[in-house]
């Protein structure tokens, strides 16, 4: 059997191009930070909704630590 090794002076351009059709068509993940406990503004859980309901792909909610301070553990 005969093993033919890629030649270090030309690249595998089928790698190359696999790698940057990958890059280009993945969609963005967003991490959305609420930041109160208001309903209408910029921060709150209702407008977090919003915007990753907006974006394409898997996004993430995170909350800020002084929300999770007792009052609204309920509702995660």
């Amino acid at each position: 059997m005969k093993v033919e090794e890629a030649s270090p002076s030309l690249p595998d351009v089928r790698c190359q191009k696999f790698a940057f059709q990958a890059a280009i068509t993945r969609p963005r993940k967003f991490i959305f930070l609420v930041t109160g406990t208001n309903d209408s503004s910029a921060g709150s859980l209702h407008d977090a909704i919003t915007q990753a309901n907006n974006t394409a792909g898997a996004d993430t909610i995170n909350f800020d630590n002084f929300i999770l301070d007792g009052r609204t553990k309920g509702i995660l």
